[in-house]
Order: structure tokens, then C-alpha cells, then sequence
């Protein structure tokens, strides 16, 4: 039987005696078998929900837990050894606690009845919906009610992964979560001190801490070396550059935004090269067939992944190199954290920077702080654990005086107060600083049975990129009528809300590109 690292074990006692934890280990360590292993072992409540910051990382992780219970070959067998067998809901017995189901919560799409199920994966956006409901929220999140959540164990992943504003919810969360006396655990491997303060998460009392010494951070992967810092004009004429330069055959490539990686794309493909696109701009149907795919796509020669951010985690690659766009510290972290994943293997990586471009989705001031302690390497520098920690504190923390932790922290207050004044201010929590819309790409809203199945999620902002006074679209929402028991498609004559389903002729959509402007 494979030997846990001592992290692993370090999780068995909060598990057991229900306490809350802080496990902050790094790519590639194990953090899903520590916390599904002692979970299933002790037991310490009838569910487990494992909290994503997005949709994209759903797939992957239900992927993992399956493969963990199962014994697949390749991973550890320590939880097979527990005797649990994975079965449908309706197979599940009281008499026999070794069967358990599991089920992943997309909003639209998710399995029924999604309270009983022993392992619920489900994102940060459905999670708070059902915590903070009242009496008007609506049916589809009520599925999970709020005395479920308190009495199961909480897992939040990659909470590194949220911005200043998500992180000022979470804050909030985290301590609803510890005054209910709810068992949950954060885990990351990014977080600054000065996040973990912010978040309220670094009292002992409150949360058992549990670090990888800082000797053996570095131990759970191969080497990695920092090949070269570029400066660019053309992103996509560099990539290529860099590619024949070296005689790359294999890379893994991260760019800030979906239409630069979309572009690359493009440029890539009219070659001999297999490539993959993964983003956030696609179908539930397509993005899933992509995420299957992933995995094995470096078996092929003259293999290329060109990602965006939502490689960053919960996706289980490994890279022999990795080009990107500088980042954040954090986001670079998890972006290296993709090449030479696995011990024994070795990776280069080439890291690139625009002076004149704008560095979306980032701030300037976010970028140029690592931008210039990265060239200030010198030429094929060891990627360690002191550069690495570099990284991770140079991300500014969140600010409770900050404009977006300001709007945070109102929204969240006003939610406390509807959980007892029976008000609506549910309906006013994005857990984004952003709005997030539907793109419809069927034929008739109407007349489509699946209507949600051929919707892509898209932030507010890009559809005013299209169209700056929106004219190019009609906006509908989604309403349901009670009589013919169906859900019918409302046109708005205003400007759309959150969730709000837009329909233009101004985008298209091709499965192997996603969302793109005419």
C-alpha cells in the first residue's frame, strides 16, 4: 500500500473530530486524496461538498474522486482499499454505508435530488445561492436547503483562485460557516499570508493549520527551469518563434484572454501540429469533450494545449513545457504547476510580456511588480521553492476599503439580514465583480427543448465589447409556468440582469473555436 505523505495523515484528525482545517500544500501533492480519504474513513458527516471556483473544474475533479474510489491504475490505492463502491442514487442503501453516489451541480445542468447524494461537487456561485436563500429564492436552489450544508463537511478548492471580491464574500462565508459551528475545509496552494489574514483563516483556534514545510515543498514534482523571459509585439508570431527556435514538440500554452487563444490557435493549427483549445467560451456538451481529451493529449507527437486560465487548476496535465503570458503571481504559480507535474520529469518554461499592450483580465499594477523581478533572473534560473514563494506574496491582498470589497461587503450584509427578514437580497449575489449572461446559439428559444444545453456563459461585459448600447441583442428571461409545468422565455424590453439570455446574429459558435464575434 502506497505511503501518504505525512499532510495526508496530518488530515485524519480534523476529520475525525470535526475540525475545521487549512491545508496549504502545492501542485501536484495530493490535496483530493487527503481530503476524500479521511473523509470516507471517518466519516465525520453523511456529506461531502466540494466547492469549485467554476464550472470548468466540475469535470475533472468527479473524474479524480471516481478514479481514487475506484483503484484506477496510476493512483493510489489507499482509498480503494476503504471498500466503497460508486453507485446510482437509487442503488444507495442505509444498510449498506460502502455505497455512495456522487453528483456535480452545473446551475442548469446537475443530477435530481441533489441533496441526498453522499459527494455533491458544485462552484462557489450555487453554493452561496442555497446558503444565503430565503424565502423567495427560487425552487432550483432549494435543492440543497441550508440545515444540509451545515451538518455536511465543506471542502473549499483553489481559493486562491477568486479575486478581491470573491474573496471578500468568502471572508463573510467562512465565518457564517465557523459561528454555525459547519465543518469545512479551505485548501490552496497559492494563498499569500496576506490573503489568509484577510480571509480570517489564520487563528488556530478556528482552523487547524496544515503546511508542507517549506524543505519539501518542492519534492512532489520534477525540475523545472525558467528558459527565457521575452518581450512581445505579436503574441502569436512569438509562440510560433519560440517553438521552431527550440524544436518544441510538446507545449503547454496559457494565454490572458479567449480571443489571443483563439488566435493562436489558428496560427498553430495550420501546421502539422495536434491542438487542443480549452477555454471558458464553449457548450457544457463541448467543453466536457474537451476536458476528456486533455489528459491524453500528450501522448500524441507534436502535441499543443492553448488554454486560458482555466487550466490553472483541478485540470491534471502535465507539460514537458510551458509557454504563458506573465500573470499574476498566484495565477503563474498554478500555470507552472502544470509542467513537469509528476517526479522524476523535467520542464522548461518561457514566460512573456507585453510593454504595450494592455495586460487583461489584470491590472498594470497587478503585472509590473512581477514583470521586473522576472527579468531580473538570470538565463535558465532553477525554478525553487524561494522563487515560488516570491510569486505567491506579490499578489496584492484584498482591502476591506477597496471598491470592490466595499460592494462585497454590502451585498453579503444585506443577505445576512434577508436570511431572517424573509427579503431578496439573494438575488443580488454575484460572486463575481461582474455579470454573468447567457449566449444562445439554437435555432428558436421558443420552440428548443434544450434550450440551456446550447447556452454559453459569458461575463456582461463582453456582449457590450460587441454591441456598446447592447442594440445587437434581445435579451430574454427564463420563467416558469405554472400551469403547463415548463420553463418559457420572457423577452426583456430593458437592459438584461444577471442570468439574463441573450440572442444575437453579431456571434457564432464552432465546437472547436467556442463564442466568436462575426
Amino acid at each position: 500500500m502506497l505511503e501518504l505523505y505525512d499532510h495526508q495523515k496530518a488530515m485524519q484528525e480534523p476529520m475525525r473530530e470535526r475540525k475545521n482545517a487549512l491545508l496549504l500544500a502545492p501542485c501536484g501533492s495530493g490535496k483530493t486524496l487527503a481530503v476524500v480519504y479521511n473523509w470516507l474513513k471517518e466519516r465525520p458527516t453523511k456529506h461531502l461538498i466540494y466547492v469549485l471556483p467554476t464550472t470548468t473544474l466540475l469535470k475533472s475533479i468527479k473524474q479524480d474522486i471516481i478514479e481514487l474510489i475506484e483503484g484506477k491504475e496510476g493512483k493510489p490505492d489507499v482509498v480503494k482499499e476503504l471498500g466503497y463502491r460508486i453507485v446510482d442514487l437509487e442503488q444507495t442503501r442505509f444498510s449498506d454505508p460502502k455505497l455512495i453516489s456522487i453528483a456535480t451541480d452545473y446551475g442548469e445542468e446537475r443530477e435530481s435530488k441533489l441533496y441526498a447524494h453522499d459527494i455533491i461537487i458544485t462552484t462557489m456561485d450555487s453554493y452561496i445561492a442555497r446558503l444565503y436563500r430565503s424565502s423567495l429564492t427560487p425552487k432550483k436552489f432549494r435543492d440543497l436547503p441550508i440545515a444540509r450544508i451545515f451538518n455536511s463537511t465543506t471542502i473549499f478548492d483553489e481559493a486562491q483562485m477568486y479575486d478581491n471580491y470573491t474573496h471578500t464574500l468568502a471572508r463573510y462565508t467562512f465565518k457564517l460557516l465557523r459561528e454555525g459551528g459547519a465543518h469545512h475545509i479551505v485548501m490552496t496552494a497559492t494563498l499569500s499570508d496576506k490573503k489568509i489574514e484577510f480571509l480570517e483563516l489564520k487563528d488556530e483556534k478556528d482552523y487547524k493549520k496544515i503546511p508542507v514545510p517549506d524543505d519539501k515543498w518542492m519534492s512532489f514534482t520534477g525540475k523545472k527551469q525558467i528558459a527565457k523571459i521575452v518581450e512581445f509585439n505579436d503574441f502569436a508570431s512569438k509562440v510560433e518563434e519560440i517553438i521552431n527556435e527550440n524544436k518544441i514538440s510538446k507545449a503547454l500554452i496559457v494565454c490572458n484572454t479567449v480571443g489571443k487563444a483563439q488566435d493562436l490557435f489558428k496560427k498553430l493549427s495550420s501546421g502539422a501540429r495536434n491542438v487542443l483549445l480549452l477555454h471558458s467560451r464553449f457548450k457544457h456538451e463541448d467543453r466536457e469533450k474537451k476536458e476528456n481529451q486533455i489528459r491524453e493529449h500528450f501522448t500524441k507527437d507534436n502535441s499543443f494545449i492553448v488554454a486560458t486560465q482555466v487550466v490553472e487548476a483541478g485540470i491534471d496535465i502535465s507539460a514537458p513545457c510551458l509557454i504563458t503570458e506573465i500573470a499574476t503571481g498566484d495565477s503563474l504559480v498554478q500555470r507552472i504547476g502544470r509542467c513537469a507535474r509528476r517526479k522524476n520529469e523535467e520542464g522548461s518554461i518561457f514566460l512573456l510580456y507585453s510593454k504595450e499592450e494592455k495586460p487583461l483580465p489584470y491590472k498594470k499594477s497587478e503585472i509590473e511588480p512581477v514583470i521586473q523581478m522576472l527579468k531580473g533572473l538570470p538565463g535558465n534560473q532553477n525554478y525553487d521553492f524561494s522563487l515560488e514563494k516570491q510569486l505567491v506574496e506579490s499578489v496584492i491582498p484584498p482591502a476591506l476599503e477597496g471598491n470592490a470589497e466595499s460592494k462585497a461587503r454590502g451585498i453579503i450584509l444585506s443577505a445576512f439580514e434577508s436570511l431572517s427578514a424573509f427579503g431578496d437580497a439573494w438575488i443580488n449575489i454575484p460572486t463575481r465583480d461582474s455579470t454573468p449572461v447567457y449566449i444562445y446559439f439554437g435555432k428558436d428559444i421558443h420552440k428548443d427543448d434544450k434550450v440551456m444545453d446550447n447556452c454559453v456563459r459569458v461575463d456582461l461585459r463582453y456582449l457590450y465589447g460587441i454591441s456598446k448600447d447592447l442594440s445587437e441583442f434581445k435579451f430574454y428571461d427564463r420563467e416558469y409556468d405554472i400551469e403547463d409545468k415548463k420553463i418559457t422565455f420572457r423577452e426583456r424590453k430593458n437592459k438584461p440582469n444577471a442570468w439574463s439570455i441573450a440572442v444575437s446574429k453579431s456571434v457564432d459558435y464552432d465546437p472547436i473555436l467556442g463564442v466568436m464575434k462575426k
